[in-house]
């Protein structure tokens, strides 16, 4: 196929433009996007600057994109939720990305379990072998904030108005002490 140039004719079929059969290389060439030479859709010209960006852009933007997501996923599996107290009766849990807090007088019903409900899917959060962090919907619960270790039972798990939160610690006994606290506290307001 040749395309008619102000001065010239531009073969843009020629095998020497086409890197794979399916990467399009012609500097000579000023379309940015043009149809591929198999299958359906259209490519990049990357033989033009604008196409450089565009090709070569994606590929930096993938990069981040699962860097990212990865470093995420082992701050999951390094990092620990923490359960605060404070003085006026709030309770602050603190993990990067998912802080949360709320009143102890909001605190509908507060109990220790051994296991957790089965089903229900994450909404926005990290969910792994190991861990669930962040906004879930449980069946049983609705919506829900987890803060926990999948296989470190107890887990405690507070009723508020329009949500439940469920923490736990990965040893027992740091649970076991932390929903002692929040029951004294609790019993106060």
């Amino acid at each position: 196929m040749a395309l008619a140039g102000e001065q010239e004719i531009l073969y843009t079929d020629d095998d020497e433009y086409w890197m794979n059969g399916t990467t399009y290389n012609n500097p000579n060439d000023r379309s940015i996007m043009l149809p591929k030479r198999i299958g359906i859709g259209t490519t990049i010209n990357i033989g033009t600057k604008t196409g450089k960006y565009i090709y070569y852009g994606l590929f930096v933007f993938v990069a981040a994109v699962i860097i990212g997501t990865g470093w995420i996923s082992v701050q999951a599996e390094f990092s620990t939720p923490v359960m605060k107290i404070g003085d006026s009766g709030t309770v602050k849990i603190q993990f990067p990305m998912y802080n949360y807090s709320f009143a102890l007088e909001d605190v509908l019903k507060l109990k220790l379990v051994d296991q957790l409900p089965e089903g229900g899917r994450r909404t926005n959060g990290i969910g792994t072998d190991k861990v669930a962090i962040g906004n879930f919907k449980l069946d049983e619960f609705g919506k829900s904030k987890l803060y926990l270790y999948k296989q470190s039972p107890p887990y405690s798990v507070i009723r508020l108005p329009d949500l439940y939160v469920v923490y736990n610690h990965k040893e027992a006994s740091e649970t076991r002490q932390i929903f002692t606290e929040l029951q004294g506290r609790w019993g106060i307001h």
